[in-house]
């Protein structure tokens, strides 16, 4: 894949913000554009192509969502953008505040403008996104000495300024996994004569074989009309259909007693399993502690080698380490975290 010019980057999220709302459809046939302009492959590279687009449709919804640009209804299949908004990380030493929500060329260039405006040592600073997802949004910094300069410039800007850190007001109104499990409402029901694949929390796959299942357990169904997924947990001969995996994965982690968050409390980064994503919330607020995707490696050697495959995130204060794994039923692994 060639490489994309910086302001490039920023094509796809120009797009959804000038549309406000788009169809899954139509945000991949936007992405499926930019991509094709990028991508030169023969024939027979063409069915390992199709694959690698359907990866970068899911992972880019993920990274817009996770880094606040926009939310996705999967019942309604939808993409909505979000209002421009300064957020303030909680970082040490001066003020910072990142820019989330929906984005145009003019946005970047007037926000500029009004830093200058408020003073002459206050800077709009963009930077690549760590993360090969080619169509990331650049990080849009503003770095102030005070407070009251961020509240300035948002009025300047017309752009809200949210001065208590979004990180950790997403945190504190996310839901828990124990509260989440309150929440499942169960029914006596025979197994589904569907393919399915059984959650296994050692390796944190889907598995058809070699999976024992629980008492509580987490199943993924295939339609065998449409080939649509559906997520149930079980607990005995009860079962409940699930819309969110993500918590589906975290209640069985929790009802294992199965612990897979790491954290190196000297370098500020927190690994997390691509084999358990986290809500999306949650996943929001670690992004929203520094406003970078986190980074992919793909083995930690201080934790089990079954488990293949992390996301690292930055930046993240031991304090919202700790409450995220607490809602999470976890214990986090504390460890040096060396990428």
């Amino acid at each position: 894949m060639s490489e994309l010019k910086a302001n490039d980057r920023d094509r796809l999220l120009y797009v959804i913000s000038a549309k406000q709302e788009m169809s899954w459809k139509s945000f991949k046939d936007a992405l499926d554009y930019f991509y094709h302009r990028e991508e030169k492959s023969s024939d027979r590279e063409e069915n390992q192509k199709t694959k690698k687009l359907k990866n970068l449709r899911s992972q880019t919804v993920r990274a817009l969502e996770s880094l606040a640009h926009c939310d996705y209804d999967f019942n309604k299949q939808r993409l909505y953008i979000a209002p421009p908004a300064l957020v303030r990380i909680p970082c040490m030493g001066f003020p910072q505040a990142i820019l989330i929500g929906s984005r145009s060329p003019d946005t970047i260039s007037k926000l500029s403008q009004d830093c200058k405006s408020v003073g002459i040592h206050i800077n709009v600073e963009m930077t690549e996104q760590p993360s090969d997802i080619m169509l990331a949004p650049r990080r849009v910094t503003v770095r102030a000495e005070a407070i009251e300069e961020l509240h300035e410039i948002a009025s300047k800007s017309q752009i809200p300024f949210l001065e208590n850190p979004a990180a950790w007001s997403l945190l504190h109104f996310s839901a828990s996994v124990d509260r989440y499990w309150e929440t499942l409402q169960w029914q006596e029901e025979t197994e589904l004569n569907w393919d399915n694949k059984t959650f296994d929390p050692i390796s944190l796959k889907f598995r058809s074989y070699s999976v024992t299942k629980q008492n509580i357990h987490l199943s993924q169904y295939t339609n065998p009309r449409t080939q649509a997924k559906a997520h149930y947990l079980w607990h005995t001969d009860r079962r409940c259909e699930i819309k969110n995996p993500d918590w589906g994965r975290y209640a069985i982690l929790w009802k294992s007693d199965r612990h897979i968050l790491a954290y190196d409390r000297r370098r500020f980064t927190l690994a997390v399993p691509v084999g358990a994503k986290l809500p999306i919330l949650l996943e929001r607020a670690l992004t929203l502690c520094s406003g970078y995707l986190p980074k992919f490696v793909d083995k930690i050697p201080q934790i089990d080698s079954k488990i293949f495959g992390f996301h690292i995130f930055s930046a993240i204060p031991p304090n919202i380490a700790e409450i995220l794994a607490q809602k999470l039923g976890q214990t986090l692994n504390e460890i040096s975290l060396k990428h």
